[in-house]
């Protein structure tokens, strides 16, 4: 061979290896890129690390892609917000936001205005989820009783706009399980406050920076809450991953047993099995507007489903309605996913 044409051969393989090697940086480059997306978009919530381990209380989700042909709900975001345009063209001033995940797939949709939640009796759920959290450690503190004698409590009564059929009588005394299950089942106002009191809102404050979800004014983590946050609290007990199983499974049993079955209930078969707490509330700066809340895990058989809804707006005659349209949409799509 002669010189030529050996040099010409070098020239051509340095060429290749180059168009190879820049090749390999461009796919280095934006695998990295994506990888750094992905964490900036979704990451793992852990609890703060405690010597060799760091608990995990929530996976990662996802929104689902358009193009995944594979995923039956890539396109389910769209189809919420088209119904919710439609609702919204039909309705006086109603807005909504909700907020579902395949608790199996992983699939989260995050629909609405994310506008700052008035949580109302939503606020029960890390209420009571302090008290499982120190049963833990202390399983007698259930069994402690409290006195009802506060009559100036009895006006929280009269702001519930969804009455208890059960309420707590003055003068009477109540284990703190008691008050658990009144303020879940009942959604009694009352028994909230008695717990509240009890441990001056030291439990319901540690369960807040524990899960970094906001509660109340000047509670860290020091920023507005949204629906969202509340499906955080069910993914927390359906992976038993702050209170351990036995106490996360009573606990969504309790929450079961809800007698308030307008909302997400409302939309699904009888037979079903909700997980679910409501709340109402009236607006901070204007209280023509309110809230109706109702969030929850819905337990269709192989494929349970977490579907938080917040509505607000003036026209509170439309807002139960809208909450079991809703309901009923995300169901008839799960079961014929699935």
């Amino acid at each position: 061979m002669n010189r030529s044409a050996i040099q010409s051969r070098k020239v051509l393989v340095i060429y290749l290896l180059g168009f190879v090697a820049g090749a390999a940086s461009v796919f280095v480059f934006n695998f990295w890129h994506d990888s750094q997306k992905i964490r900036t978009i979704a990451s793992d919530k852990r609890l703060p690390t405690q010597k060799l381990i760091s608990p995990l209380l929530e996976c990662a989700v996802r929104e689902p892609d358009p193009k995944d042909l594979e995923n039956p709900l890539a396109s389910f975001s769209e189809e919420i917000q088209n119904f919710m345009n439609k609702s919204q063209n039909k309705s006086t001033d109603l807005k909504a936001d909700i907020y579902f995940q395949d608790l199996i797939g992983g699939t989260a949709i995050d629909v609405g205005d994310n506008i700052s939640l008035r949580a109302g009796s939503l606020l029960k759920i890390p209420l009571v989820m302090a008290y499982f959290k120190w049963s833990e450690s202390e399983p007698d503190v259930l069994n402690k009783k409290v006195i009802f004698d506060q009559k100036d409590s009895l006006k929280l009564y009269d702001v519930q706009g969804v009455k208890p059929s059960k309420t707590l009588q003055l003068g009477q005394s109540y284990t703190i399980a008691e008050l658990m299950h009144a303020a879940i089942v009942y959604s009694d106002n009352v028994a909230a406050s008695l717990l509240e009191h009890y441990d001056n809102r030291s439990g319901l404050k540690k369960v807040a920076v524990d899960l970094d979800i906001p509660v109340h004014e000047g509670v860290p983590p020091l920023r507005e809450p949204h629906i969202k946050d509340y499906a955080s609290y069910f993914r927390v007990l359906f992976n038993a991953a702050y209170l351990d199983q036995n106490k996360s499974n009573e606990f969504l049993k309790l929450l079961s047993e809800s007698e308030y079955k307008d909302g997400l209930v409302a939309g699904v078969p009888t037979e079903v099995l909700v997980s679910h707490k409501f709340g109402e509330a009236t607006g901070l700066n204007n209280s023509d507007v309110h809230f109706l809340n109702d969030c929850g895990i819905i337990y269709l058989p192989k494929r349970p489903y977490l579907l938080c809804i917040s509505v607000h707006g003036k026209d509170e005659s439309q807002m139960t309605p809208l909450v079991q349209k809703i309901s009923n949409l995300v169901y008839k799509k799960m079961e014929e996913s699935f």
